[in-house]
Parts: structure tokens; sequence; C-alpha cells
């Protein structure tokens, strides 16, 4: 996670508003089939309660490593207490004394009590590195964000606690895996199906100095828009009907109404400028999402035994970039990704295998002309 950012000398934009909302840069995976309530997430089950990180910093300090660790649940957003137990951390959902919840399920003799609802059936990994931009057209700090959410524990019980609501969308995927594994795979009520992942920067709106967003469209002309009021631009960089044939529910994504005046089509980069212009001596930050091996082939999978590699697949089928704001206090921008999903393990018992979810993005600070110059001649281009 990313909790803190500065620009031109600015104070940390991300304040006390980005700390009530748990997270300030990280990215997070939810599901339709499970109405985005089942939430794996490296934030933790609360602000101030989540899974220790072993971190690991290379000499130098260039390269940042939060290494494979269980994934809590978030508490649920106040949309579906499944806590039956507060023996660890108060559950949010009002002063029940600890002892309801809706999931539907007897836990009153439950082995681990509250770690075994929260303790999700995923790891996370991520890394952060510093670019060596020094040969580059332009020598910007440039940040690269790797990060992988794996679906490595069995469904024993956690992800069953969100049965009530998965029945609605079960049955809309006809086949989980695009090309790898090899068969039919339809979706099963414990996948992650329909997956919406989100990598996202949060600043605090009184103290962000970003006055205006820019992207460049499908011609490879600079697009520009003031950040006013409660602004919100979309940018769909990428939709594949073919994959987005298996599945019957929508993305509801930007390139679902391009003929909002909200949403555009364009290539795969964001800017936040502190002016209109694309020039000058103020830095702006870039997004920058590339067509890399990662983000095409965003699902593997892996021996359980070995963790050999066994197979990758193209699985995204919608991705666009946004920048919008969240509340009166609070701003985002980032990328937004769907995908057919990752199967449980017991889709995948023929081949010993577990999915992982993976993706990159990076983070460019400089004017935005230098900020598309080193994308386009450094990086892997628009």
């Amino acid at each position: 996670m990313i909790n803190r950012f500065r620009i031109d000398g600015s104070i940390d934009l991300m304040g006390p508003e980005v700390d009530r909302a748990g997270r300030g840069g990280q990215i997070a995976t939810r599901d339709k089939l499970h109405r985005l309530r089942y939430n794996p997430t490296q934030a933790g089950f609360h602000e101030y309660l989540g899974t220790p990180s072993d971190i690991t910093v290379s000499q130098g300090g260039t390269r940042l490593t939060v290494n494979d660790r269980p994934c809590a649940l978030w508490h649920g957003d106040g949309r579906f207490d499944y806590i039956r137990w507060e023996n660890i951390g108060a559950d949010p959902y009002g002063n029940d004394g600890g002892d309801s919840d809706v999931d539907g399920i007897d836990e009153e003799n439950l082995e681990g009590k509250q770690n075994t609802e929260v303790k999700s059936e995923f790891n996370f990994w991520a890394e952060y590195k510093l670019m060596d931009t020094e040969d580059w057209v332009h020598d910007l700090a440039v940040f690269r964000c790797s990060t992988r959410f794996s679906y490595v524990r069995d469904p024993i019980h956690c992800i069953r606690q969100f049965n009530k609501v998965y029945s609605p969308h079960i049955g809309n995927i006809t086949d989980m895996s695009n090309h790898k594994p090899d068969g039919v795979h339809p979706d099963h009520r414990y996948d992650l199906a329909n997956q919406v992942s989100i990598f996202a920067m949060r600043f605090d709106r009184d103290r962000s100095p970003f006055t205006h967003t820019r992207w460049i469209n499908e011609n490879g002309d600079w697009m520009v828009r003031h950040r006013t009021g409660g602004f919100e631009w979309r940018v769909n960089i990428e939709n594949n009907e073919d994959v987005r044939s298996r599945s019957t529910v929508p993305w509801d994504g930007g390139d679902r109404d391009t003929s909002s005046p909200h949403n555009f089509d364009g290539k795969r980069l964001i800017v936040l400028a502190q002016s209109a212009l694309i020039g000058g001596p103020l830095k702006a930050l870039g997004i920058y999402t590339p067509d890399s091996g990662k983000n095409k082939l965003n699902v593997i999978g892996r021996d359980r035994g070995t963790g050999k590699l066994l197979y990758r697949d193209r699985r995204v089928y919608g991705m666009d970039l946004a920048d919008e704001t969240r509340t009166a206090s609070l701003e985002k921008a980032g990328v937004n990704i769907a995908s057919l999903g990752v199967m449980n393990p017991g889709q995948l018992i023929a081949l010993n295998a577990y999915e992982s979810v993976r993706h990159e993005t990076y983070l460019l600070v400089g004017n935005p002309k230098q900020i598309r110059e080193v994308v386009e001649q450094n990086l892997e281009g628009l």
C-alpha cells in the first residue's frame, strides 16, 4: 500500500480523509458473483487491524517487496455482516455484542472464531520498484507497481459465508478459462467470477494541487478537462468482446456508454496536472497501465506443491482509466479492470493447481509532455 505522496514539495496528499478510508494507493479486488461483498484486501479487516506484512527492501532501496501473505477480508462496507465473533477486533456493525451476523451459518463452535471468518482464501504479493531513468529521454521519478492475488487456500469457510449473496449471479460465465487450462470450466460458486479489480491513488481533496485531467485520444491528441466540482472522467483502453461474450453480466465500465460526456476512448495513460499546460516546471502525476505480458495474460496457474508455472491465460475483457471524486473530501485516480476471474482450487484438482490474478501499473512524476515521451520511448508505449 502507498500511504504517503508528495509532489513539488507539497504536504502529504494522503491526509486524514484518505486515512479514514483505510488506504492511499493500493489494488483491491471483488467479484460480481458475490455481489462485490467478498473483498480480500491488502488494507486489512479495517484501518487498524490486518495481517502483518513481511517487507523486503533491496540493497540501495530502489525495490520494496511485500512478501506473500494472507489477505484479511474487509469488514463489508456496511453492506453485509458476516462477522459472528469479535475476539480479535471489533465488528463495525453496531454494538451487537459480537453475537450476530447475517450469513446464515451456525458459528457458535467455530474453530478459530474470528480468524476463521476473516482470513480469506487469498494471499497477496506486491513489488514497488523505482526505475533507473538516468539514460532515458527524461530523468523522471518512475515507479512500477506490480501486484498479485493468489487463490491458495481451499474454500473451507471464509468464502462460504457469502453463499446468501451469490445465488442470483451463478451460472453467468460459460467458461472461466479463455484458453488455459484446457477444457470447459463454467463459473462455480466459490470462484471469483466477473472479477473487478481497481488500482488507484487516493488524495484528500483539500490537499490536492491537481487542477486538470489529461489523456490521449485514439488519434494521439491530448485531451484535457478541468477538475472542478463533482468530476468523473473515464477513458476506455480495452474492450475484448471475444472474452466478454463468455459472460452475461455487464461490466458497467467506461466502455459501456461512450456517448456519455464523462466517458471516452483513448490510450493507456492518464495525467493529473497542476495546470492546463503540457510543458512547464509544475509536476504532474501520470498513471500508465501498459499492454504488457502481466496485464494481457493476467491469470496464471501454478502447481500447489512445487510452485511451478503451469499456464498463463488472458481473461481481461474491459479496462478503463478513471479520475473522479469519491466524496466531497476524497478523490481517486487509477485503473479499473474487468476479468472473467479466477477459479477456486477445487476446479483445478486434476492439475493440482491454484490461480493468481496479476497486474502492473506505472506512476510517473514530471510535466505531461515529459511523462508522455517516457511512456512512448522508454516504456511499452501508448
